[in-house]
């Protein structure tokens, strides 16, 4: 501090360039190396007006020399020297044209350290006393005369003051960086904590990406099965189709064999019952052939004997007469026909080849023996007069025997024509049957493309 003192009590060490930048300072209140130009301008304008008025109209130039444009611009401490030194030379070189410019006093030195301005800028007289260093060309005369006051005076007091407001400054200055370095580590610790966390969310969100990808691939993977399981369960609804549907086909198909089987047998029964019936009514026919013959017999000798009836009355009874063996001779002669006409009928286990021409054969025997019967009735009508209640008799049997076998015959046709019916629908059946079969088989063919189109698909 004596050594600080020492040098500002020299009033040859007070130099122009550190005058200068002790007025740039003055107004570098914020310290950012810049000023205004109106701010320089307005704290030398209020420098000179307090000592000598010779330079303050100068003003104007010096502020053109700093800011040509009028833009109020902000010049750093290089500009400022050069423009200010610019503005001393032209002052001396008006003033001053008969004295060498070494002694020139220069306008700046005026009132630097004792001015209003420096007080309200709160400038300490260190800052000025830092920044001077010797000159010969300033004298403590010159900086008097130009309206500043002798530098004799009491300097100490002065550098005690500003080493006491230096110190109180550090002081408060040493506060703020403890504060400010206190806060700065607790912003770092901060800072550190909110790194790791950082961190630990961009391995969370990782993580969730990862999830997200998978979740992704999940869910295209749940849509591949989803479209197999459609396509897989079509596919078994159409199996399922077809099986229902080949069952039911059997089903029918054993339904309509059972059916057919139960008619076969039907039919098979029926053509057996017909078969029998058939030989019945020829054994009946025969029998009533038979009867018939012997009918007649009865009634031919009953006409012989109606014939000879008075030949007896008048001659008596002839017992040279044979009539039972005419009666027995007649019933062989028709069984020896009856036999020739039966051996070319057909066996009962023919079945549906029974030919009509037995139903024409029993229609001509029926004829024969309505002819017979006429015959016979009208023969017995010629001589019912000589006729006993025998013959009536024997008539009307023949005549009843005659009506059962014709119904008989009837029933039996009915019943024939029954059978070739029965035998034309099983053959429609059949028919419809391997239609039935063949439209399956259709069905089946068109499921079988379809179910191959699907696999490609």
């Amino acid at each position: 501090m004596e050594s600080s003192g020492t040098d500002i009590d020299d009033p040859s060490s007070v130099s122009e360039e550190a005058i200068l930048d002790s007025l740039f300072y003055a107004c570098d209140t914020e310290h950012l190396g810049r000023v205004s130009v109106s701010k320089l301008i307005d704290y030398l304008r209020n420098a000179i007006s307090n000592g000598t008025e010779e330079f303050a109209g100068n003003l104007d130039d010096l502020s053109l020399i700093w800011d040509p444009d009028g833009r109020n611009m902000e010049i750093d401490l290089a500009t400022f020297q050069e423009g200010i030194k610019e503005w001393i030379y032209e002052i001396r070189k008006q003033s001053f044209s008969n004295i060498e410019e070494d002694h020139c006093p220069s306008p700046v030195t005026v009132n630097c350290m004792e001015s209003p301005e420096s007080r309200s800028y709160n400038v300490p007289k260190s800052i000025i006393g830092n920044h001077v260093t010797s000159t010969p060309n300033v004298s403590s005369e010159s900086v008097e005369g130009l309206g500043g006051e002798s530098p004799d005076r009491d300097w100490p007091s002065e550098l005690i003051s500003t080493i006491e407001s230096l110190q109180l400054n550090n002081k408060r200055l040493m506060e703020q960086h403890n504060a400010i370095q206190a806060q700065m580590e607790s912003t770092e610790e901060t800072n550190n904590q909110l790194t790791a966390e950082v961190e630990a969310l961009r391995k969370q969100l990782r993580s969730y990406q990862l999830m997200i990808d998978k979740s992704k691939e999940r869910e295209k993977e749940n849509a591949e099965l989803r479209q197999t399981e459609c396509t897989l369960y079509e596919s078994n609804l159409n199996r399922i189709g077809d099986k229902q549907y080949c069952s039911d086909l059997q089903e029918i198909q054993g339904v309509k064999n059972d059916m057919i089987a139960k008619e076969n047998s039907t039919n098979s029964s029926m053509i057996v019952g017909l078969a029998s019936e058939n030989e019945t009514l020829k054994m009946e026919k025969s029998r009533l052939e038979n009867r018939i013959l012997d009918l007649e017999d009865n009634v031919l000798r009953l006409q012989r004997i109606d014939k000879l009836s008075p030949e007896r009355s008048l001659n008596g009874p002839d017992l040279n007469s044979t009539p039972l063996s005419r009666q027995s001779s007649l019933q062989q002669e028709l069984e020896a026909q009856e036999s020739h006409e039966t051996k070319d009928l057909p066996s009962p286990m023919v079945g549906s080849q029974f030919d009509l021409n037995d139903s024409l054969d029993v229609d001509a025997q029926n004829m024969a023996l309505s002819g017979m019967n006429n015959s016979w009735m009208s023969s017995v009508s010629l001589d019912s007069t000589s006729t006993s209640s025998t013959f009536e008799k024997y008539s009307l049997t023949a005549l009843q025997m005659a009506s059962e076998f014709k119904e008989k015959k009837e029933k039996a046709l009915r019943q024939i024509d029954e059978l070739a019916a029965l035998d034309r629908s099983v053959e429609v059946l059949i028919r419809q049957l391997a239609q039935d079969l063949d439209n399956f088989a259709e069905k089946v063919s068109s499921l079988s493309i379809k179910r191959k189109v699907a696999e490609k698909r």
